[in-house]
């Protein structure tokens, strides 16, 4: 069972190309990030896992899909070159992003399940997250307002569950 999980804002940005960076900081979605996949496999691309520092998130299996980077070069991350061979190697896991790789998942229609932190707000970016949760239910929606230390503004967010 695959499971996607992503922030974005009212136009559906998940980030920033120019710097390849989420353009807001909110420790509650964070800590919601955590709790979910915490000691659970996470699969990502090589513009995810560069955004991380080239580091995985600690105590979750880190699995990077690219091809471009080799195993030998880091530690403590599984390195694939297609995703058949994740799929092969792991049986469920959560999709962290980036744009593409959640792309690959929808289409593919491995996702079972999709969480998304909606941030009532407009951010500067230009990767969009696609309609992952199309043709899916709402199973939990809760509502929080949390303080974006990028620019020190407090905004609302939905945590939002969605399953086929």
């Amino acid at each position: 069972m695959y499971k996607a999980i992503a922030a974005m804002d009212k136009n559906r940005v998940i980030g920033n190309s120019q710097d390849d960076m989420i353009p807001w900081h909110f420790s509650k979605d964070f800590a919601w990030l955590k709790e979910k996949t915490l000691g659970s496999p996470i699969i990502m691309g090589a513009t995810t896992f560069k955004s991380l520092g080239y580091k995985g998130l600690p105590k979750r299996t880190n699995i990077v899909l690219s091809k471009t980077l080799n195993q030998s070069d880091y530690q403590n991350v599984l390195i694939y070159k297609d995703v058949q061979d994740i799929l092969d190697n792991h049986k469920e896991a959560f999709v962290i992003g980036g744009a593409q790789i959640y792309k690959l998942f929808a289409e593919m229609d491995l996702l079972d399940e999709v969480i998304l932190t909606k941030i009532e707000g407009e951010f500067d970016g230009d990767v969009k997250l696609p309609e992952l949760e199309k043709g899916m239910k709402i199973v939990d929606e809760q509502e929080i307002v949390d303080m974006n230390k990028k620019d020190n503004k407090e905004y609302n967010l939905k945590f939002v569950t969605y399953k086929k």
